[in-house]
């Protein structure tokens, strides 16, 4: 019996379990299919450069990705371009070149920043210029109904109509509002210029909100497992998409949503005007990707964050610190049999495994996974003595570079192929300590180039410490 709960205990811990940001509840998280989770991304409107608040949210949901990976997941993401909007509209005037041409640079150069910040690319990028039928049928289908009316040319959701049935789900909007017409939402907006389609309403062009329900529901259907975004597209974007979307449906469209937290800059909302505003383009000249990978990583992915230089100094140490001790253990020698540093070094690994492993199935916890890394490089740190270090140390340089390359991060490789470069180095240093037949200063100087000079054009840095030196090899990416 106890064996039987003991396993009852031990599936329940592996349990993922996610925080819905709509209901506040965190739930066991289920599937529709256990072989293939399908995640949706609202991508972004494409008619300036991305900023950090996009690398935030796009980055932190990269490492969501990767850890339902890590935890057995296959995934599907599925992320929308917006390429039809006012802003597009007026940036591409002040060029002096189509909404087009706008749309697709600046969905080129988001690709870019993305892809040097480590995020994987969606499994399925879609544009709305690209579902215009699409989103025309999913309209149809809401008027038919009776969802959806029309009004000065315009088609708008009918909220009252929606709420006679269903709980809406937008923030802070009291009952009086919700059957308010002047809440009733667009979905398709007719007398506009720049983008126009032909409809059965005449011209127009499609709302905001109607364009990712129709792309989604295109491509994974009625039942879409995650849908992620920024805090600030909860409302009126999200829930309004869960509106329409259950409405046409009469189902649960979403199984959890997960947003990111607002992040601020040094405290402030990031403006223009309070010239604070960082692209994601000056972020990288300033700091590496891995830097910032990591700053957003020390973060649980739905909290608030303030981008600062202090939280970046803190970043890069921790960075260093796994590159500082992976490095050390890989120019030394290890000891010669397994000894109780070795057993004591093993018995915090498998702690620290279990740990993570509960971290990771509790809401995605990275930060607590990161902390438990460092604490651990800590205290196996702590073992090595007299530039030697146990064997089990390998264990966890092993360990926390397959976990952080899971998660996106550059493994550091450290890899010498110049063998007869070195011994012919070892051999012109042999003939020169010869020839200098005892002069001390010429000794000196000679060590001192080797260590200074030789040996680092050869990627091996070596280091005093007392009457000893240890070498190490120089990281290449």
């Amino acid at each position: 019996m106890w064996y039987l709960m003991s396993i009852f205990i031990s599936n329940i811990k592996s349990m993922l379990t996610l925080l819905d940001s709509f209901t506040g509840n965190k739930k066991v998280f289920i599937p529709n299919d256990p072989d293939n989770v399908t995640i949706y991304i609202c991508g972004p409107t494409v008619y300036d450069d991305a900023h950090l608040g996009h690398a935030r949210t796009y980055v932190t949901f990269d490492l969501i990705r990767r850890i339902l990976s890590i935890l057995g997941y296959h995934t599907t993401v599925v992320m929308n371009i917006t390429d039809i909007d006012d802003k597009i509209i007026i940036r591409s005037e002040e060029k002096n070149i189509s909404p087009a041409e706008l749309s697709h640079m600046y969905e080129t150069r988001f690709m870019e920043d993305m892809a040097s910040l480590g995020v994987e690319p969606p499994n399925v990028l879609t544009r709305v210029t690209d579902h215009l039928d699409e989103i025309i049928t999913f309209i149809q289908d809401l008027i038919d109904k009776d969802y959806a009316y029309e009004k000065d040319g315009d088609i708008r959701f009918n909220l009252a109509n929606y709420s006679n049935s269903y709980n809406y789900p937008g923030f802070h909007v009291h009952e009086t509002e919700i059957t308010s017409d002047d809440k009733d939402f667009a979905l398709w907006k007719s007398n506009t210029k720049g983008l126009k389609w032909k409809s059965p309403w005449g011209d127009g062009r499609p709302g905001w909100h109607i364009e990712c329900s129709a792309m989604a529901t295109h491509i994974f259907g009625n039942k879409l497992d995650i849908h992620v975004g920024g805090i600030d597209l909860a409302f009126p974007h999200h829930a309004n998409e869960i509106a329409q979307s259950q409405a046409r449906s009469s189902d649960t469209w979403v199984n959890t949503f997960l947003h990111t937290g607002h992040l601020s800059i040094e405290g402030q909302k990031m403006s223009k005007s309070l010239k604070n505003f960082i692209t994601v383009r000056e972020a990288l000249q300033k700091y590496n990707p891995q830097i910032l990978r990591m700053y957003f990583a020390l973060h649980k992915y739905n909290s608030p964050i303030s981008f600062s230089h202090n939280e970046l100094d803190r970043a890069k140490n921790i960075w260093d610190s796994f590159q500082s001790f992976w490095r050390k253990v890989n120019g030394l020698p290890s000891e010669i049999k397994w000894t109780e540093k070795s057993r004591s070094i093993l018995n915090n690994l498998i702690r620290t495994k279990k740990e993570n492993t509960i971290a990771l199935h509790d809401d995605l916890n990275l930060p607590l996974v990161i902390l438990n890394l460092t604490n651990l490089i800590s205290l196996t740190h702590s073992f090595i003595e007299d530039n030697i270090y146990p064997i089990a140390a390998k264990m966890v340089v092993k360990y926390t570079q397959n976990l952080l390359q899971d998660l996106g991060f550059p493994v550091i490789t450290y890899t010498n192929n110049n063998t007869d470069d070195i011994i012919q180095t070892l051999v012109d240093f042999r003939s020169d300590v010869r020839k200098s037949a005892g002069n001390k200063q010429q000794l000196y100087t000679l060590t001192d180039t080797l260590r200074n000079e030789t040996l680092p054009k050869l990627g091996i840095k070596l280091e005093d410490q007392g009457n000893r030196s240890y070498w190490s090899l120089l990281h290449t990416q």
